[in-house]
């Protein structure tokens, strides 16, 4: 019957629609497990590192060749100043660049949201990247990542999408 057909070829669609999702779930893991043993892979490389400008300047390039995001810079908190002090960051070409002794201002709603909200992460989306010397070079995303000791707030990573222009995935 005509009724049949209609309902065996609804069941079909539904059963290739779920069967698509689980393909793009079961993709995604697989994404995911791999991002893990990248960072575990980083991590042992930067726990053999000699020095923390070495530590900063290896951290940087992996977050940015082995992770994948376009750009990537470490900041070091002076709680006494409220100041970031840089280390290694990446150039407008993606190359890596010498940051050491830029020091910029962090706003107070930036240090409640990693210090007093203990928040790890802070997300902006389409908003102006900049340079090392505060010069707009583009739009895009920017996450900023609380780097600490203990509940200590010693620094902050930035990771953008300033050359691809990628949106940010939910396993990033």
């Amino acid at each position: 019957s005509v009724g049949g057909i209609l309902l065996c070829s609804e069941v079909i669609t539904e059963r290739k629609r779920f069967e698509g999702a689980l393909q793009q779930r079961e993709a995604e893991a697989r994404a995911f497990s791999e991002q893990l043993l990248q960072l575990h892979e980083i991590g042992i490389e930067l726990s053999t590192s000699d020095s923390l400008d070495d530590l900063c300047r290896v951290a940087v390039e992996r977050v940015r060749d082995v992770l994948g995001f376009d750009g990537a810079s470490i900041w070091l908190f002076d709680p006494e100043s409220n100041q970031l002090s840089g280390t290694y960051g990446t150039d407008e070409c993606g190359k890596t660049r010498d940051e050491r002794g830029l020091v910029c201002g962090i706003t107070e709603s930036t240090i409640q949201h990693f210090r007093i909200n203990g928040s790890p992460i802070k997300i902006k989306s389409d908003v102006e990247l900049l340079n090392e010397r505060n010069e707009v070079v583009g739009r895009g995303w920017n996450v900023i990542v609380a780097l600490r000791d203990g509940h200590e707030l010693i620094g902050v990573m930035s990771v953008d999408n300033l050359f691809h222009r990628l949106p940010l995935l939910e396993s990033q």
